[in-house]
This record gives C-alpha cells, sequence and structure tokens, in this order.
C-alpha cells in the first residue's frame, strides 16, 4: 500500500461496524462456503461484540451497542424469534465506554462481565431476570485495562482469560474466578511478541483441548481471526496457533470479502461474527477528536 493510500484512508476512511448471523454451519473448522447474513444497524447505533447464548431452548446474541451521538458503548440483547432477530434492547449502560458482554451461566445463575476497562475496572453483573434485567454485584478487580474477558467454564472451576497491550507489550492474563463470592485470582500469564492474543470470542471445546480465537492485529486492528489450539493444564496456558478465518473469503449477504472481522461467536445451530467495511467520510478527524474530548470529559 503506498504512502498516498496510507494518509488517504487515515484521513477519510471510517470503518463502520455490524454483525452477522448463519445458521446450520460448522463451528470448526470455519467454513467459508455459507453466507452470513447482516442484521442492520439503526441511526442511533452501530452493533459489535456478538456473543451468542442459548436459554431455556431459545437463542439470544448480546453485544456492543455503540451510541453514535454519545459516543460511548453500551450493552444490549436480542433474541431469535419466529426466525428472526429482535429489535436490540439496551440493558446496561454507563458513563463509561463498555463492550463485549460475555454472558455466562454458573450453578443455575447467569453472569455478565463485560470490557469496562475505561472505567479501570473487572466488573461482574448478575441477572436478575433474563435476559434483561442486570445489575452490577462488585468490582472483580480495579486499577487494570483488560480488554474482552472471555470465560471458560470447567465443572467447578471458572477460568478468565484476558488481554493488555501497551506500548508494544501484549500480555494474556489467566484469572480463576469464584462469581459467588466476587472473587478473582491470577493464576499464569502469557506475553505475545506481537498483537495477536486478544480474546476474539468464546472457547469452542474439541476433546481434550479448546479452539480459542483471538485477533490478529499485528498490521492492523481486525486484520482478521487466529484459531489457537488451547489448554489450561495445571492452572497454566498451553497455546498454538493452528489456522486464520481470512477476512476476504467470508460471505457476507452473498458477497465475498469484508475489511475487517474481530469476533466470533456461536450456540446451538448457529454462529454470529463482527465485521466492519470502510465508507469515505470527509469529517473523520473531527469526529475522532470529538470522541477523544468525549473520553477525556469521562474521566
Amino acid at each position: 500500500m503506498n504512502k498516498f493510500r496510507i494518509l488517504y484512508n487515515k484521513l477519510f476512511q471510517e470503518a463502520v461496524w455490524k454483525i452477522a448471523y448463519r445458521i446450520n454451519a460448522c463451528h470448526w473448522p470455519f467454513e467459508y462456503s455459507e453466507s452470513f447474513h447482516t442484521i442492520p444497524n439503526t441511526p442511533k447505533y452501530w452493533f459489535a461484540d456478538p456473543l451468542l447464548i442459548e436459554y431455556k431452548g431459545g437463542l439470544f446474541v448480546f453485544c456492543e451497542a455503540f451510541n453514535k451521538k454519545k459516543n460511548i458503548g453500551e450493552l444490549a440483547v436480542m433474541e431469535y424469534v419466529g426466525g428472526n432477530w429482535t429489535n436490540p434492547k439496551v440493558v446496561i449502560s454507563n458513563k463509561y465506554h463498555m463492550s463485549y458482554p460475555f454472558v455466562f451461566n454458573y450453578e443455575g445463575i447467569y453472569y455478565m462481565i463485560p470490557e469496562s476497562a475505561e472505567n479501570n475496572s473487572l466488573e461482574l453483573y448478575i441477572c436478575h431476570k433474563f435476559p434483561y434485567v442486570w445489575e452490577k454485584k462488585c468490582n472483580l478487580l480495579e486499577n487494570t485495562k483488560l480488554a474482552d474477558p472471555t470465560v471458560i467454564v470447567e465443572g467447578k472451576q471458572i477460568y478468565l482469560y484476558a488481554y493488555t497491550e501497551k506500548k508494544e507489550e501484549y500480555i494474556g492474563y489467566l484469572y480463576s474466578v469464584d462469581p459467588r463470592q466476587g472473587l478473582c485470582s491470577l493464576l499464569h500469564t502469557k506475553q505475545y511478541l506481537a498483537n495477536e492474543g486478544r480474546p476474539a470470542g468464546p472457547v469452542i471445546p474439541i476433546s481434550e483441548y479448546y479452539i480459542r480465537s483471538s485477533q490478529d492485529s499485528r498490521v492492523m486492528y481486525g486484520q482478521s481471526i487466529i484459531w489457537n489450539k488451547f489448554r489450561i493444564v495445571n492452572e497454566q496456558i498451553e497455546e498454538t496457533g493452528i489456522d486464520v478465518i481470512i477476512n476476504k473469503k467470508i460471505l457476507i449477504d452473498q458477497k465475498t470479502g469484508v475489511d475487517r472481522i474481530h469476533t466470533f461467536s456461536y450456540a446451538g445451530n448457529m454462529e454470529f461474527i463482527d465485521y466492519c467495511e470502510f465508507k469515505f467520510d470527509l469529517l473523520k478527524r473531527l469526529k475522532i477528536l470529538k470522541r477523544k474530548w468525549d473520553v477525556s470529559k469521562r474521566k
């Protein structure tokens, strides 16, 4: 890519994120022949970080709903009813940006651990009436900026894997979590040589190990998704990259190729991804400055 093209993209190409789903696909290995179907953004929100969950025979997708006017991420949910997804409903909204609403079931109770790095915290929510009524239970950790916390439930044991990236230092963190007591204890860290370890959705159980999806952002944010063979042995991480989801081969609404992708999720017979396409925006740099101003005001 020449210098002029790089400058043009930086000044005028705005990334628009969307979420999309498909039915009856194979979660592993990834299939390129079956098309995803986009769930439209709204005038107020665009959507990303879809995390799919089954509940009493139904399918629900939790996601980031980015409020374009307020320049802040809120958390929303949709339900699959009669072959269609309901309109997104915001269920958690704070004065700081939130994303990646990871919902999990432990001993019959539903919890959520979203990304709340802008608030310098790792937060735990408990559900009182699924899927719409949530209450913050506690901060599991404070004075931390963890990205995309991903829960792995193994019987009575709950693990959480999250990520930090700062000044070209990329570290994955494995924690033990007790949601009943609101406890979170560090077990192990893994340092990456490049920006390729950030979680990209729930793990897929395969025999005696997991497939863990991670974001490949070595060249650009959302470049692709890496499939990793992942295990937790003696409370330590064993991980090897084994495959990649290639952006330019993905079918969306029967068209091949997207610009970026950074989340993959599945439940039952359905898969979700998020993706972005670039569009020309003459005011892009002004909008970026406004977002930074909005963030600074929230601090």
